[in-house]
């Protein structure tokens, strides 16, 4: 949006009952913001501002794809803001770090063995499994684990499932 977009507000209309009814939503010819009320909401393909206009009632946040994160060598971060789905491909035994998501989130993470097999994973220290116990990560060349992750904001409480075939 340009701040010097002098608005030329439209009302959006909706279909209703198969007739076309007035929304209390208004858009702008010029720059695409929308409108309600007197609240204004700026839209791109990367941001939803807005202002101090409260989103409420939402219950799941997702994102649309797997971050594939190549292969992982002997140390690998994970940007979990970067999305809640990761991929990665174990290509030695490799420490993990992971980059918190932008508050509590479900998180799955696919790991995929090499050609070789038989690669370990080092886990951060906010991760927390049943029984204090790390999962065994299948070992076979190109064997399939998926861990699921709780995020409190703290920690990243986890599930494995393992040699998917």
């Amino acid at each position: 949006m340009s701040a010097e977009c002098k608005h030329n507000w439209a009302k959006l209309l909706a279909q209703e009952k198969g007739k076309i009814v007035a929304t209390s939503l208004f858009t702008c010819l010029k720059c695409g913001l929308l409108k309600i009320g007197r609240h204004t909401i700026r839209i791109s393909s990367s941001r939803l501002d807005m202002g101090n206009l409260p989103i409420k009632s939402i219950k799941t946040g997702t994102f649309n794809a797997e971050v594939d994160n190549g292969n992982s060598g002997t140390e690998k971060t994970i940007d979990w803001a970067a999305g809640q789905k990761q991929l990665l491909t174990l290509t030695g035994n490799c420490a993990l770090t992971f980059s918190a998501p932008p508050g509590t989130s479900n998180l799955t993470f696919r790991l995929i063995q090499d050609g070789t097999g038989s690669r370990t994973v080092t886990w951060p220290a906010a991760c927390k499994w049943a029984s204090g116990t790390a999962p065994t990560l299948s070992t076979a060349a190109s064997a399939v684990d998926i861990i699921s992750f709780y995020y409190n904001g703290t920690n990243y409480y986890g599930v494995a499932n393992t040699n998917f075939s």
